[in-house]
């Protein structure tokens, strides 16, 4: 391990799954922070998913668990101080997911685990696991420089967003029913519920527990000006990039084809109080979102 590389001192980067992470950890890794070797391919330290991704266990774990969990992986992404006990952990996570990835997956993800390797060279870490934010308090109390990333997608994009992977996962974790999938509308507003109590839980979290050490990135941004965007987040990571470099981290982002999908749907479907909280959450004025939801009032 690199002798000036801070343990107490990782970058997490978290998000409602499907918000844009992989841009915002690929150009975090282009930029030389270490966010683990065993990646899958939207770029998520899948060492972190096998551990977190189970919504049955965290609905049930204690505070004291989860950062006894998070200890574990920060032994697993250092390669630092490793027990036997830290495999037979793994283990049993992948065994026991308690949601919609399939056990065989999550087995190839534990065993893959020989894969990570130590940060040589580098002197910041971390890693991209989106349900991440779901332990935030668990997180500021393992460690005590964390800096958080935050990344969140328009929620109106994320309302219809087709994936219901993270509503039939968690939406028992905000109270949150799962609507008949068949209702599109009824998805749709279930969708964004989700968006906005993750994303409020998310806000309150971090600023209360994290302050200036909790950045809130919009996706919308790093495609609209992605200049000023990733200079944004690497001043708030303290990493350096020489022009070269800069650019080419400038470069990575690329709108997909479903940006601004919800243009297409009817938006009159989502409630009062849905359109307010988009106002209270994604702003400032005058941004897609806010004026998107302000139309169809």
């Amino acid at each position: 391990m690199s002798t000036s590389l801070d343990p107490e001192a990782p970058i997490v980067i978290g998000a409602l799954g499907g918000s844009g992470t992989r841009v915002v950890g690929d150009i975090l890794r282009g930029a030389g922070v270490h966010l683990g070797g065993n990646l899958n391919t939207a770029s998520d330290a899948v060492t972190a998913t096998v551990l977190f991704n189970r919504p049955r266990w965290a609905a049930g774990a204690t505070s004291a668990e989860i950062r006894l969990e998070f200890e574990r992986l920060r032994r697993f992404l250092l390669r630092r101080d490793l027990r036997t006990e830290d495999y037979r952990a793994l283990l049993a996570a992948a065994l026991r997911p308690g949601h919609t990835e399939g056990v065989r997956r999550r087995l190839r993800y534990a065993r893959r685990v020989r894969r990570e390797h130590g940060p040589e060279g580098a002197t910041r870490w971390g890693w991209k696991e989106p349900n991440s934010h779901l332990f935030l308090s668990e997180l500021a109390d393992t460690f005590t420089r964390l800096r958080f990333v935050y990344v969140a997608r328009h929620p109106l994009d994320m309302a219809f967003s087709e994936n219901l992977n993270q509503l039939r996962n968690w939406a028992g974790r905000f109270g949150l029913e799962m609507p008949d999938e068949a209702d599109a509308d009824a998805v749709a507003r279930s969708q964004l519920d989700l968006w906005i109590a993750s994303t409020q839980g998310a806000l309150e979290a971090g600023e209360r527990r994290l302050e200036d050490r909790f950045l809130f990135l919009r996706f919308d941004d790093l495609l609209d000006d992605p200049r000023a965007t990733v200079d944004r987040l690497l001043g708030f990571v303290g990493v350096e990039a020489d022009e070269t470099t800069r650019a080419r981290l400038v470069g990575m982002p690329r709108r997909p084809s479903s940006d601004g999908r919800f243009r297409s749907h009817d938006l009159s479907v989502f409630r009062p109080d849905q359109l307010e909280a988009i106002d209270r959450l994604w702003g400032p004025p005058g941004n897609r979102a806010d004026s998107d939801a302000r139309r169809v009032r």
